[in-house]
């Protein structure tokens, strides 16, 4: 009998020994507010704090996504998406989040 082969989940909201960002972006993509997060943190807390916070302001979340690590949150006709990215969202002018949301019908 053969074997199946499972590839890895990737879990971004795992634990890491470099550098995580909490971003919050427009849904063009575009940055509103990032956040470096040390090596080591506990993303998982962070990010649930960062979605309480957004609770506690007026936003509505979303979709919620585990397997990117971002969640959708709007107010009034305001939509955004608040995320944890692997690569520095400032750094070298790339951008870590293209703007695209895969449960998302906008």
């Amino acid at each position: 009998m053969a074997m199946i082969r499972r590839r890895a989940a990737y879990d971004p909201l795992q634990a890491s020994i470099q550098p995580r960002w909490l971003t919050v972006r427009t849904f063009g993509g575009g940055l509103l507010d990032a956040r470096r997060l040390e090596p080591g943190t506990d993303l998982v807390r962070t990010f649930l704090t960062a979605m309480l916070e957004l609770l506690d302001a007026g936003w509505r979340l979303g979709e919620f996504a585990s397997s990117s690590g971002a969640v959708r949150h709007e107010r009034a006709n305001e939509k955004r998406m608040l995320a944890i990215e692997e690569q520095d969202p400032e750094g070298s002018g790339r951008v870590a989040w293209s703007g695209q949301c895969v449960h998302c019908d906008d």
